[in-house]
């Protein structure tokens, strides 16, 4: 690239049109201007190259490894697969399997555990309505596109290589500018080829990692339908739990309602009937 720069920032007033080579010798004119572009061409394939060089390094990353992702999904099944066929009692929050009273501050975290558990559902729920039913289906059409894409290159490629044979095979230039400019002609025919060369491995790339996210995306359907599975069966019981213990609190409050109403009922004093009828409006709320 530093080579191609230097040398078209040489040649750049005949590129330009500028009048610096203006009482050039014709024939020298038209080998600068014939340089010129060859050596422009080689510029914008170097530019392909740096993007497919970026490109192919970004597939592959670490990060975007598919065969990891696919082997942790495989292993988060396995997982949920393995607690479904568990008792339901070990799969619940401590709290809810606790014996004796259960204070407030209990009782506030079984109701966040419930509600955090029926939102994880919801959430799931949503991601299946959302995604395609059959990954495999919705993958078939960009891989046919990739894969048209792949032989189309190759195609490409086997057609630079019958070109290189061909100039092999062409009279030697006369010239000593004929035999530098077709020099430059053959590099930047070995430019191409590397260029084209490694866009079949990005494309190759990613026919495989198309292929591979749609294995993803189907052992993640699997899993999302286990973790639905998974909350509607625990979510019963702690809502059932937590009932009794609302239940039982609903009872003792309607109950102190009750004697507060009968207290208003006997008293004479209407300070005292006063306070006791508010009690039980005060506990009939507090119990719905």
């Amino acid at each position: 690239r530093a080579d191609v720069d230097s040398r078209l920032k040489a040649l750049a007033p005949v590129a330009e049109g500028g009048e610096a080579k203006a009482d050039a010798d014709p024939t020298v004119k038209l080998a600068d201007k014939a340089m010129t572009e060859v050596l422009e061409d080689r510029r914008r394939r170097l530019d392909d190259y740096d993007k497919l060089v970026k490109e192919l390094a970004a597939l592959a990353a670490p990060d975007n490894d598919p065969e990891r992702k696919l082997a942790e999904a495989k292993t988060d099944l396995a997982d949920l697969q393995g607690r479904l066929k568990q008792p339901i009692e070990t799969l619940l929050p401590p709290i809810f399997v606790q014996d004796g009273p259960i204070d407030q501050a209990g009782r506030t975290q079984m109701k966040e555990a419930i509600e955090a558990t029926a939102k994880d559902v919801k959430e799931y729920r949503d991601k299946i309505s959302t995604t395609q039913l059959d990954p495999d289906k919705e993958a078939k059409g960009p891989i046919v596109a990739l894969k048209a894409d792949r032989d189309r290159i190759s195609q490409g490629i086997a057609a630079i290589k019958a070109r290189a044979e061909g100039r092999a095979d062409n009279p030697a230039p006369k010239s000593a500018a004929e035999r530098k400019l077709a020099a430059e002609r053959d590099v930047n025919l070995h430019v191409e080829a590397a260029v084209e060369n490694l866009r079949l491995q990005v494309v190759e790339k990613k026919i495989a990692r198309t292929t591979k996210q749609a294995e993803i995306a189907g052992v993640d359907r699997q899993r999302w339908i286990a973790r639905i599975k998974l909350g509607d069966n625990t979510l019963a019981p702690m809502r059932g739990r937590y009932k009794q213990l609302t239940d039982a609190d609903e009872k003792d409050l309607q109950n102190k309602a009750h004697d507060e109403q009968a207290k208003a009922g006997r008293t004479r004093d209407p300070i005292e009937r006063y306070k006791a009828e508010r009690n039980a409006e005060l506990l009939e709320l507090q119990a719905a």
